[in-house]
């Protein structure tokens, strides 16, 4: 990093706890709730000529073409709604994370930013190659590629003073193309 220039450092301890908080603070495309949806009215649609027809043929087990669209709906739901991708990730957590917990640190510059984190690996993001940036509440998302999918939390408790945290935020108006805020 350059010297000369006042570099901002962050710091924060990779917890579960933290990993939740940036799923949480990441928005979320609302498309999972189309498919909860969509998927047991096709499947209620597909059967509904056979249901007709038992009916009208006087048999009483139409009502069993239902069982089916009842148990998809109900583990459609159970996968993909909010808590389902919650226990998931926490299952995926629970096979990355080690206890103690890994201290991640960041410093900012004005040609970008240094990330080290598990293992300590370390990787150096341009500001250029940094799409977009999301200020919540309680600190900041910087994301790290067009697709929206990588991206760093960072929370104010991360930044020594609140000083480094009004620094960061100016920093990411001037050199992120999009930047944006969330009030959660």
């Amino acid at each position: 990093m350059n010297d000369r220039l006042k570099v901002i450092r962050a710091k924060f301890l990779e917890t579960e706890g933290h990993y939740l908080t940036a799923w949480e603070r990441h928005p979320r495309n609302t498309a999972w709730i189309w498919i909860i949806i969509a998927i047991p009215l096709v499947i209620g649609l597909l059967n509904l000529p056979g249901i007709i027809k038992d009916q009208k043929a006087g048999r009483n087990e139409w009502w069993a073409a239902l069982i089916p669209v009842l148990l998809i709906s109900i583990l459609v739901w159970f996968y993909m709604s909010p808590s389902g991708q919650r226990r998931s990730i926490r299952k995926s957590l629970k096979k990355v994370l080690r206890s103690p917990p890994v201290e991640a640190w960041f410093e900012f510059a004005d040609a970008g930013f240094l990330a080290t984190g598990r293992d300590g690996r370390n990787s150096f993001h341009p500001w250029v190659a940094v799409p977009k940036a999301i200020e919540c509440s309680d600190g900041v998302l910087i994301y790290i590629d067009d697709t929206n999918q990588a991206f760093f939390w960072l929370p104010q408790t991360a930044f020594s003073s609140p000083d480094d945290y009004s620094a960061l935020k100016q920093l990411l108006i001037a050199k992120v193309r999009n930047v944006g805020r969330r009030g959660r």
